[in-house]
């Protein structure tokens, strides 16, 4: 028997883990918005601070929300837990430090059912200690826009070209996914990604779209926190996990080859593997220490030297104001060149 969802329902998903700090406007801004039929689903990971309850306080006021706390496990399983409850015929994908305008579900719903698009996409700002900048979507889009494969594609490519300033795709939040489509096809968040696991699920989904509908408002608001320790996100005992965006690259490679099975993309994706690893590199030698030398020395040279991801470096491009040396010593395998340079970098990037 087929699934049936609430027509028009929105079904928000929100991810938490220890960010009671942020959650009370994170929350508001659902329970505020001029559109009313939504549920929210909130999946608290294991917090181990006041988040779930806060959380606990929010549900007993509105019945529209569902609660639901679980062992700590990462963002991607406590999203398809919220993705398994939903019952709307579309999913939102909020992050619990993020907020949402008044008009948001209102506008993005109008604007997909007006294109019967597979996949609604709106733009959004950055909050920078408390000031509002526009996203990169802003270069590429200056108003409302249909993508068919095309230009779909097209914008694949351009994330190929370059990862850091295309970020159409480098997100689940802040858009509307049809729950059908990820219900039918038992589409999910890879649990095994620590890192880029919002781009392999986009593209997956996309597998399976023929239309997007971009929308020029900024109506989601995604918060970047200010400081060394957030910009380069924590490795802990695991700086392999910085790694994971082959997995994301890959699957933008199927993506790319299921639109045209005889064109080649061994250069475009070479070039953003080397992309990718040059600003991982930094993130991760900007951490370095005594204690931690060691796995970071290991996991570097463990990934460059994997034949598939070494064949990759020879296809960079440097571009005016790109690193020229750090591509040489990764063809070279010069770990300890390459962790040096990294160092460097990071502390002129991060002022430490």
């Amino acid at each position: 028997m087929a699934t049936t969802f609430s027509e028009n329902k929105i079904s928000i998903i929100i991810p938490v883990y220890n960010a009671a700090r942020y959650l009370e406007k994170s929350i508001s801004s659902v329970l505020q918005q001029d559109y009313h039929n939504f549920e929210l689903i909130i999946i608290d990971d294991g917090s181990t601070d006041t988040s779930f309850h806060i959380c606990q306080e929010f549900a007993k006021t509105d019945q529209r929300i569902t609660l639901k706390h679980i062992d700590n496990s990462g963002p991607a399983n406590a999203r398809n837990i919220g993705v398994h409850l939903c019952t709307g015929e579309f999913t939102f994908f909020l992050d619990a430090d993020d907020y949402i305008n008044k008009e948001a579900l209102s506008i993005a719903l109008k604007a997909i059912k007006e294109s019967h698009a597979d996949l609604l996409i709106l733009d959004f700002k950055k909050v920078i200690n408390g000031q509002l900048f526009p996203s990169l979507n802003s270069r590429h889009f200056s108003s409302n826009e249909i993508l068919l494969t095309p230009k779909i594609k097209d914008s694949a490519l351009n994330y190929l070209n370059a990862p850091n300033r295309n970020p159409l795709f480098a997100y689940s939040w802040g858009r509307l996914f049809r729950t059908d489509i990820i219900k039918k096809h038992q589409l999910s968040f890879n649990t095994e990604l620590h890192t880029f696991e919002d781009v392999t699920f986009n593209f997956n989904y996309l597998h399976r779209c023929n239309k997007i509908h971009y929308i020029h408002i900024a109506a989601y608001n995604h918060l970047i926190h200010d400081g060394f320790g957030s910009a380069t996100m924590t490795i802990g005992n695991n700086p392999e996990k910085l790694f994971d965006f082959k997995s994301a690259i890959f699957s933008i490679r199927d993506y790319l080859k299921k639109c045209s099975p005889s064109d080649d993309y061994t250069q475009q994706v070479g070039h953003a593997i080397t992309t990718l690893t040059i600003i991982q590199l930094v993130r991760m030698c900007g951490q370095i220490n005594t204690s931690n030398f060691l796995p970071i020395y290991n996991t570097i040279n463990t990934f460059i030297s994997t034949p598939e991801i070494k064949n990759c470096f020879k296809y960079y491009k440097a571009e005016k104001g790109n690193s020229v040396v750090m591509p040489y010593f990764l063809r070279s395998g010069l770990v300890i060149a390459t962790i040096i340079t990294s160092m460097y970098k990071a502390a002129k990037r991060y002022k430490r």
